[in-house]
């Protein structure tokens, strides 16, 4: 009553009833989907490890090292203007340089990281071939054998690499 008599004012007040309607949630993950995730993690885990092979990565890395240590003998060849050779045996390659333009002696060839030999082998399960033993570059960075030479690395599937009779050009 607002104090007049026979008057009735109705206030306009709604009613809130709070923790009847959904219940709050904390924020977060339960157990079961955290465990959930985990269990999928760990099946792509598994199935994608056994796609890669280590084997597959060793052939590739030999492969471009081999690619890069010819691309350095012809290199080296040019630059001290003397003949260097090129020996591929028991999976090792391995680069000698001649001291003088008659090539009576050689001297191994220093590696691009200081090592006193230039000389790589071959990882466990992966071989190396040529079709010639024993190969060089000129000094004018041609080989010094009348045809192209070809190495093959082997180990997953067989890598081909190519090093071509005048030009010395070494390519897949």
């Amino acid at each position: 009553m607002n104090g007049k008599e026979g008057t009735v004012v109705e206030a306009a007040v709604p009613f809130v009833f709070y923790g009847t309607g959904e219940r709050s949630r904390a924020r977060g993950f339960t157990l079961t989907e955290l465990v959930a995730v985990m269990l999928i993690v760990a099946i792509l885990a598994v199935t994608a490890t056994s796609v890669f092979d280590r084997r597959t990565f060793d052939t590739a890395a030999f492969a471009d090292q081999t690619f890069a240590q010819l691309a350095y003998a012809q290199k080296v060849a040019v630059a001290a203007r003397r003949n260097v050779t090129v020996s591929v045996s028991s999976n090792t390659i391995s680069l000698a340089m001649c001291t003088d333009a008659t090539c009576t002696s050689t001297v191994p060839v220093p590696s691009p990281q200081g090592e006193a030999s230039f000389s790589r082998t071959a990882p466990a399960g992966i071989t190396v071939a040529s079709s010639n033993a024993s190969f060089g570059f000129t000094a004018l960075g041609g080989l010094n054998v009348g045809a192209n030479v070809t190495l093959t690395v082997t180990g997953d599937v067989a890598r081909n690499l190519t090093v071509e009779s005048v030009t010395g050009y070494v390519h897949p």
